[in-house]
């Protein structure tokens, strides 16, 4: 079956960012420059007239690629005065790369002007892109909505929001959780459409319960779960259908959402990231929209009574148990607009203030499934987010690996934090990279006065790569290694343990920890490849007391890679890699070297409850872009690994590779 999409576009080329206005010359040409094709609707260019004599115009030439000349004759009586020109298309313009804007003024003795910036005149582009979308399975798709008390507007909306889905084959299951509110049941009982089916539960039975009703109506091949006061993207069920036709055994597809205001705005869109178990045990990230397998939902009982609240992230983890992580699949695309009223956690998840009880009461409970049961669940530093606490790690021996020159008062202050450690099955391999300075040289000669140090000299020019390598291999051995910065400070002292518990769980074989700078701003919250070219820290100088995107910086996650400065890594994973590419001295071999361990089939974890200070880059100062070690590096990174195009799989398409910030991606 074919579907045609139509998805309305807004490509603006030069915004109003530090606009101010500027006489119009008698001739003036500027581009647009577009990175799609898509429909033109409309432009807008932001100019205005004082001048209403309607004799004076202004005369607009566009010039689209292909031949397309569209002529305006514009009187300046019909020019608003709030800087906005708007030139309507009367017939399809298909915009391919380039559109070539010409304005002439006729009778300039009118005063005009058009707003501009550094970037040249101000103006805004809107249309639409066409897709056209063929499935060979058209499955049907059962919505599950119970209801109780509901506003009627909000239901309706919900409905309609159904009714108006591109993808035909669906049914909107609804039970009424034994609500006697007589609008309600009126508004039930006028629906008419055999595409809608309705029950309605003679008692009040919980949200859990009535669920399970209306997913007991369901005769779908998949099932997906829709509130009553929610609303779906017209092209929801299109999506989803489009990924089961893609992989016809998957079990799980979940999308990004936003919020949607009693105005009617949508805002706070949450953009999220693929399938991350650590994250999801940290956050029930997932949430809206969520569809299942109907079968594996009803062998797994559908909802449990008792997690009201947090029922459906009970559900979540019941079927991640009894799945493959590639059969998990995120949809990166608003699907989902969660309704903020009063009465709703998408406003405050203060309004059901046992929900969050609730989802400790779950997340105890997988745990305990999975055999985890010596793991502790507290909350998270944010309500709505938790800490899962594994005590059940083997308690392997540790080497510390910290490679040094001439830096003494950095080193001792590392050194002693790292000695204050409550993990004691450590030790710790300095390596001297060619020290000189006597208080150095004196330094080194009482560290070696301890019995869990060693001191190993490497009298080469500076490698970082070369460095760690030379130590795993002659310093003491040890199951598992930590790389550390000399210029860091630990400031939780249960830092080793934090890391340690990560590794060997869920096929993670390297752990990294949150680092601040001096001024308790973030430093490190997990890499993200891409950003930049190559690849950027996540949250890099966000104050730690600020939640930052969705509390990610203070959530254990799956991460793409975690910086060099502190990494544990499993000893065995380490050889199978074969260490630190050499070709890369200084920059970007602690990416290499994770994204070499990701190519093996293992995963990469973030845990910020391992906190240390990192005073960046003082021992050998900071890499220079100039510098020609520097481009090497990024040459081999593209080459190797591709990162300007590279996917990560842990942030989101529809946010910024410019910065660090997680906004959100205009180009």
């Amino acid at each position: 079956m074919l579907f045609v999409v139509n998805s309305p576009c807004k490509l603006i080329s030069s915004n109003t960012k530090d606009p101010r206005s500027l006489v119009l010359p008698s001739f003036i040409k500027f581009a647009i420059v577009s990175n799609q094709e898509f429909i033109l609707d409309y432009i807008d260019i932001f100019i205005e007239s004082t001048d209403t004599d309607p004799e004076d115009a202004i005369e607009i030439r566009l010039i689209v690629k292909d031949g397309c000349s569209l002529k305006y004759l514009v009187p300046y009586s019909e020019i608003a005065r709030d800087f906005t020109l708007r030139l309507l298309m009367e017939e399809s313009v298909i915009v391919k790369d380039l559109i070539e804007i010409y304005v002439v003024t006729h009778n300039t003795k009118g005063s005009v002007n058009i707003c501009v910036n550094n970037a040249g005149p101000c103006f805004s582009v809107f249309g639409h892109t066409t897709r056209r979308i063929e499935l060979n399975h058209t499955p049907l798709i059962s919505i599950i909505t119970p209801v109780y008390k509901t506003s009627i507007k909000y239901l309706s909306d919900m409905v309609t929001s159904v009714t108006n889905q591109i993808y035909t084959n669906w049914e909107l299951c609804i039970v009424n959780d034994g609500s006697d509110d007589k609008d309600l049941t009126e508004y039930l009982q006028s629906i008419k459409s055999p595409k809608i089916k309705i029950k309605s539960l003679k008692t009040n039975l919980g949200i859990a319960a009535a669920t399970n009703a209306a997913l007991n109506l369901a005769a779908g091949e998949y099932a997906c779960l829709l509130d009553h006061d929610d609303t779906l993207s017209p092209v929801a069920l299109l999506e989803i259908a489009s990924v089961f036709n893609k992989d016809p055994e998957a079990e799980l597809i979940y999308s990004d959402e936003d919020k949607l205001t009693e105005e009617g705005l949508y805002v706070e869109p949450f953009f999220k990231p693929d399938w991350s178990y650590s994250l999801l045990l940290s956050q029930n990230y997932i949430c809206h929209l969520s569809t299942f397998r109907t079968d594996t939902l009803r062998k797994l009982g559908g909802m449990r009574v008792g997690f009201e609240g947090s029922q459906d992230y009970d559900l979540l983890l019941r079927v991640v148990e009894s799945v493959l992580a590639s059969k998990i699949h995120h949809i990166p695309k608003i699907l989902y607009h969660w309704r903020k009223h009063a009465e709703s956690t998408a406003s405050n998840i203060e309004v059901k203030p046992g929900a969050h009880l609730s989802a400790l009461k779950a997340l105890k409970e997988h745990l305990i499934r999975i055999g985890s049961i010596r793991s502790t669940v507290t909350v998270g530093a944010y309500l709505g987010t938790y800490r899962v606490s594994h005590r059940d790690y083997k308690k392997s021996p540790v080497n510390i690996v910290i490679p040094t020159r001439d830096n003494p008062e950095y080193l001792e202050a590392c050194l002693f934090s790292v000695l204050e450690s409550t993990y004691k099955k450590l030790s710790i391999t300095i390596v001297d990279n060619g020290s000189n300075n006597p208080e150095t040289l004196q330094l080194l000669k009482n560290i070696e006065r301890y019995p869990q140090c060693q001191v190993l000299r490497y009298d080469q020019p500076f490698n970082y790569s070369a460095i760690n390598n030379y130590a795993v291999k002659n310093g003491a051995k040890a199951d598992r290694y930590i790389f550390l910065n000399d210029d860091t400070e630990v400031i939780s002292p249960d830092w080793i343990e934090q890391l340690l518990q990560q590794i060997g769980r869920d096929r993670v074989r390297v752990a990294g920890a949150k680092l601040l700078y001096g001024n308790n701003k973030l430093q490190h919250a997990g890499v993200i490849i891409g950003i930049g070219g190559v690849s950027g820290h996540s949250h890099k100088h966000v104050p730690n007391s600020h939640p930052g995107y969705f509390s990610r910086p203070h959530l254990i996650q799956n991460v793409s890679a975690v910086t060099g400065a502190c990494m544990m890594v499993d000893a065995e994973t380490f050889e199978q890699v074969e260490g630190f590419e050499e070709r890369l001295p200084r920059a970007f071999n602690d990416i290499d070297f994770c994204l070499k361990v990701r190519a093996a089939g293992y995963k990469i974890v973030y845990n910020p409850y391992a906190c240390l200070y990192h005073h960046e880059s003082i021992s050998r100062g900071l890499d220079n872009h100039k510098e020609k070690l520097f481009a090497e590096a990024i040459e081999y990174m593209q080459n190797k690994w591709d990162c300007k195009n590279f996917k990560d799989p842990y942030y989101n398409p529809n946010l910024t590779l410019v910065s660090e910030n997680f906004s959100y991606r205009i180009d």
